[in-house]
């Protein structure tokens, strides 16, 4: 019986520092891909690029436009990544139709990013 403890308690260990040794050299390689996505800038439309050049002056509450494209400053923050981010409201002067987005600047210039936000008037 004893012998039995010894041999669990053993494994058990040698369990326990492989899954830290393991969690310790994945989690620093991976955050690094996550945390930098790739600026793009010939992927946007011509008024995309213009609403992304405005948006470095822009606060909460200010509105601007590029062609037919109207949009809004919803929030400005700082994400995790280290990222500027800002939150808007997209309307298409022709159709009436609203979109969210979401545009983050990474020291090399504003690119749109995933939106991991709710849209609509969830968060605005």
């Amino acid at each position: 019986m004893i012998n039995f403890a010894r041999k669990s308690a053993f494994y058990c260990a040698i369990l326990a520092i492989g899954l830290l040794s393991g969690c310790a050299t994945n989690s620093s390689s991976e955050f690094g891909k996550i945390a930098a996505p790739e600026y793009v800038p010939e992927t946007y439309t011509p008024e995309e690029s213009r609403i992304l050049q405005q948006l470095m002056k822009m606060r909460k509450g200010e509105a601007g436009s590029a062609g037919k494209i109207g949009f809004k400053v919803i929030d400005r923050f700082d994400a995790a990544s280290g990222n500027l981010c800002v939150r808007i409201i997209l309307t298409n002067a022709s159709s009436g139709q609203e979109s969210h987005k979401l545009a983050c600047e990474n020291g090399h210039g504003w690119f749109f990013a995933e939106n991991i936000f709710l849209s609509g008037a969830e968060y605005e």
